[in-house]
């Protein structure tokens, strides 16, 4: 291959490499709004539907006609760095981590991606039959192994672009988003067999089994939105939004909680009746430890009195005391009732890898890396419960309801253990406010909306400056409070419960799972030797 081909390529996957950070929530749209001096709506940070369905195409076209897997692997890198930089840039606003937050993210996916090009040219050249079914299955497979594990980021999956088409993402809650991911790439990679291979009879059986597959999403999605679920009671949640860095420096807690208290008693002097619950946003109590078995320290503190004086119960983020003496303490949902009084607590279990979890931090030379170099001081302590919280309903019965911490709202094995465990719903409590950006706020929520629909029921998101929002069990949005605001609103929350839990809450990820296994099938199958293979293998190539 010439040198002017292997150029056309690497602009192929640049191209790409631009397209999928723009098809997603992104700044770069707001941004160039805002050099031609007008003012931006915050629907220009929303990302883009039409760009989800052909972002990946210059990728999937350059990666097939690569000349050598080394080749491939550079395509990788620069898809994967580009790409991350372009979509990820708010991590730069991560205290003064940025240069691992930030740079980390960049070499981690360059790298992961210089792994996952060379199989994508590899079953690009199996079988010209069924290749774009086998590259979107591959790039299925990557998503879900870049969402799940220690170094799990589910954040830039290719199904996010069109979260707000609902007929056509309805059936997550049989495949989870890795279903929704398929289907997407599988879009990308039949456009992409189209420049190819252009129309021949292959390609129009292709294109007919693809439509196909588009065509039943929106017919279950019709019908699923169509389809009532019953609801079994209405909480009241008074949702507080403090809009206030508590990273910064120069304001203590004190400030924290009165804003927090000020805001819940406005709030709750705007209805007739009193809520059942106000939720505050992770760390919005981030220096009074409370003991696992469920007192205060230090015990004379502004927080008791502060809960006391609102008389609602209240969900807040803050420090659980596991051992003192050892220096364990969780990053924590901790549920006090009206008088105060500390009921249970739930220590965030999926950790931010290397800033809440560090590996070997027990080992003197690994702790004086981060203390010293990167500047993490004591990472959070080890936490395994799936606590449920309940509080009673001035309707009659308890609320039950799980609260995933930060980006925990993001993992759907995480959330759906939750529900199998007795969640009526989900109520996520999460602080974004130190990225300063509205994408960074929107990239989350279109993230965590899809766990609603996997679960056929109400996720919360009580957020510090955003995205705080009420979303359905069909991943609509019911109630938003506005980005970067200092507010509270009270919402009425429908307790919605089907006879059965949804199939992806039974089963959990196993669409990727199937996915994984047809694709080793596939290479066992392509090396037999060609008189061994099923006669419906082709062997016809690029």
């Amino acid at each position: 291959m010439t040198a002017t081909r292997k150029v056309w390529l690497l602009l192929l996957v640049l191209l790409s490499a631009v397209l999928l950070p723009l098809a997603l929530p992104n700044e770069l749209f707001g941004g160039a709004i805002r050099l031609l001096g007008l003012q931006p709506g915050e629907s220009f940070y929303w990302g883009n539907a039409v760009l989800g369905l052909v972002c990946l195409v210059p990728a999937f076209v350059a990666v097939s006609l690569a000349p050598s897997f080394g080749f491939a692997s550079l395509l990788g890198v620069l898809f994967g760095g580009v790409s991350t930089a372009l979509s990820n840039f708010w991590l730069m606003f991560f205290q003064g981590y940025s240069i691992w937050t930030y740079g980390g993210v960049i070499v981690g996916y360059a790298g992961l991606n210089a792994l996952l090009f060379p199989f994508l040219r590899g079953f690009s050249r199996i079988n010209v039959n069924y290749r774009p079914f086998l590259l979107a299955a591959v790039w299925a497979v990557y998503e879900y192994f870049k969402s799940v594990g220690f170094l799990g980021y589910p954040w830039g999956l290719i199904a996010y672009p069109v979260g707000d088409v609902l007929p056509l993402v309805q059936f997550v809650d049989i495949t989870g988003v890795w279903g929704l991911s398929f289907l997407m790439a599988l879009v990308n990679t039949l456009i992409a067999e189209l420049a190819l291979s252009g129309w021949r009879p292959r390609f129009v059986r292709q294109m007919t089994f693809g439509i196909v597959l588009v065509a039943c999403a929106f017919l279950y999605g019709t019908i699923r939105l169509a389809t009532p679920i019953p609801a079994v009671g209405t909480a009241s949640l008074l949702l507080v939004q403090q809009n206030k860095d508590p990273w910064e420096e120069g304001k203590g807690l004190d400030d924290s909680i009165r804003i927090n208290a000020d805001l819940t008693r406005s709030g709750a002097l705007a209805t007739s009746q009193k809520p059942d619950l106000a939720v505050w946003s992770e760390s919005s109590v981030s220096t009074i430890g409370v003991f696992l078995n469920g007192h205060y320290y230090p015990g004379n503190n502004p927080l008791v009195p502060a809960l006391r004086e609102v008389g609602v119960p209240v969900l807040f983020g803050g420090v659980g005391i596991v051992d003192m003496s050892k220096q364990m303490y969780w990053n924590a949902a901790i549920l006090a009732s009206a008088d105060g009084t500390v009921q249970d607590m739930y220590g965030k279990i999926h950790r931010v890898p290397f800033a809440e979890n560090i590996p070997f931090y027990e080992v003197p030379g690994v702790r004086r890396f981060f203390r010293n170099v990167v500047g993490i001081e004591l990472p959070w302590a080890d936490a395994n419960r799936y606590t449920i919280f309940r509080v009673p309903l001035r309707s009659g019965g308890n609320l039950s309801f799980g609260v995933p911490i930060c980006f925990e709202d993001a993992f759907s094995d995480l959330c759906r253990t939750f529900i199998t465990k007795g969640a009526d719903l989900l109520v996520n409590i999460t602080n974004d406010s130190w990225s300063k950006t509205w994408s960074a706020e929107i990239q989350h929520f279109a993230v965590a909306r899809f766990r609603a629909i996997e679960n056929r029921r109400v996720l919360v998101r009580s957020t510090n400056g955003g995205l705080s929002a009420v979303v359905g069990p069909w991943g609509e949005i019911r109630e938003r409070l506005p980005l970067f605001e200092r507010t509270s609103r009270t919402v009425e929350v429908p307790v919605y419960r089907e006879k059965t839990i949804t199939p992806y809450t039974r089963f959990g990820d196993w669409f990727p799972r199937v996915l994984i296994i047809v694709l080793l099938a596939v290479l066992v199958v392509d090396l037999l030797p060609k008189k061994k293979r099923p006669s419906v293998w082709s062997d016809s190539l690029l």
